[in-house]
């Protein structure tokens, strides 16, 4: 279930449902691999395939991405950034969706580089392997505004969130917990 709502979620909130050329990043037995294959698929869109050896080299998995054309991104803050800094000032113009998981999110020099065009769209998504994505933020379009370390947005639908204090109760509205 938890899957399916995903898919749907990402197919109605967030303009995932057209057809995309979507790079397999993640090892088939990571979580965030369901969102890439089941997110392209099921709108009829392009998975991209490729081995561990490019999925550990930034300028490799960067001239990957303008070859291939590839268009939405699914990888982690520290591959983002490490992919940032061998891009320097030569970001993919084919690329409109990065979305980024599994750590948090922070935004650095040349992150803020790569989005400062505005035609790519920056979406930190939070959840634990066992739900899969629960929160999602997608930063706004003017880098200029964007924190250091982004929020982790509003849960998705069909979903709930519960902040706790470190002794387990829920903490009123505006503060901070667990």
């Amino acid at each position: 279930r938890a899957g399916a709502n995903l898919v749907a979620w990402q197919y109605v909130e967030t303009g995932f449902d057209r057809p995309a050329r979507t790079l397999q990043f993640s090892p088939i037995g990571f979580d965030v691999s369901f969102q890439e294959i089941f997110s392209s698929l099921a709108v009829g869109g392009t998975l991209i395939l490729i081995n561990d050896e490019i999925r550990r080299d930034a300028e490799a998995l960067l001239r990957i991405l303008k070859q291939e054309q590839i268009e939405r991104l699914f990888l982690p803050f520290v591959a983002l950034d490490s992919l940032a800094i061998a891009a320097q000032g030569q970001w993919p113009t084919c690329l409109r969706d990065v979305v980024t998981a599994g750590e948090q999110l922070r935004i650095t020099a040349a992150i803020s580089a790569c989005f400062a065009n505005g035609l790519c769209h920056l979406h930190n998504h939070y959840g634990p392997t066992e739900t899969h994505v629960a929160t999602a933020f997608k930063m706004a379009n003017d880098v200029c505004g964007w924190e250091n370390l982004p929020p982790i947005g509003r849960p998705i639908s069909n979903t709930r969130i519960y902040l706790l204090d470190a002794d387990g109760p829920p903490v009123p509205i505006g503060v901070a917990g667990e």
